[in-house]
């Protein structure tokens, strides 16, 4: 998969620009800004200007490897919310609370027919391995991408159930183009043959002087040409 590296890149990079504007929007009209959700999207938009620079392989792999260890503990923090490790319900910062907060608020975002307990425990499953992967950096490819699938469903759950703007209360379009910033940030260098001094990387002609014929000298202290090699015999 390191042959969609770039694409995922650009789609990051897209993800991350709409993402920022739309946030300007909605806050500069009102919306609330939390610190950690500002925190966020400004780490991110700084991140997707670094990974911007193609010459720079070990910029990118760090900028992505930061937001991706950024995305992995708002995960785990998400998580910690929806059991009260993080405050009671209506603390300053805290979204839940508890876990009958965070099922009735993942209830209002499905359809009647839905059962929203099974819904709340696989989103925390879900949400708990991929912060724990994104932390430790493991399998960064895919984890990436799965954490832009399930940030891209949830952006969509909350657009049904609770209207336009809902998502980006939690920054989610800035988020998507994180995880797939983070599912591309390569390798720490170019991929290069290793080279001589002065001489280009991935280079597999024979230089001048190697393709030379040798040469030995005389008694005289004459330069003489090697001499060949006898035929084999018929």
């Amino acid at each position: 998969m390191e042959w969609m590296d770039r694409p995922r890149l650009i789609g990051g990079l897209g993800w991350v620009a709409i993402g920022l504007a739309l946030q300007a929007v909605y806050w500069l009209t009102g919306g609330p800004a939390g610190a950690v959700t500002a925190a966020l999207v400004t780490v991110t938009a700084i991140a997707a200007l670094l990974m911007a620079q193609r010459r720079r392989p070990q910029i990118r792999w760090w900028a992505g490897r930061i937001v991706a260890g950024l995305l992995g503990a708002d995960f785990l923090a998400a998580v910690a919310d929806r059991f009260g490790l993080l405050g009671a319900p209506g603390a300053p910062g805290v979204s839940w609370g508890d876990w009958d907060h965070f099922l009735r608020y993942t209830d209002g975002m499905l359809p009647a027919w839905a059962p929203a307990a099974v819904a709340a425990i696989a989103a925390t499953a879900a949400e708990l391995a991929l912060g724990a992967l994104l932390l430790a950096g493991a399998w960064w490819r895919w984890t990436g991408k799965l954490a832009a699938g399930l940030l891209t469903t949830y952006g969509v759950a909350m657009i049904y159930g609770y209207g336009w703007t809902s998502p980006l209360q939690y920054a989610v379009p800035v988020l998507i183009g994180a995880a797939l910033l983070a599912s591309a940030r390569g390798g720490r260098s170019a991929n290069r043959l290793p080279s001589r001094a002065g001489e280009p990387a991935s280079s597999g002609r024979r230089t001048r002087a190697a393709a030379r014929p040798t040469a030995q000298q005389n008694g005289n202290g004459r330069v003489a040409a090697a001499p060949a090699r006898p035929s084999p015999r018929n």
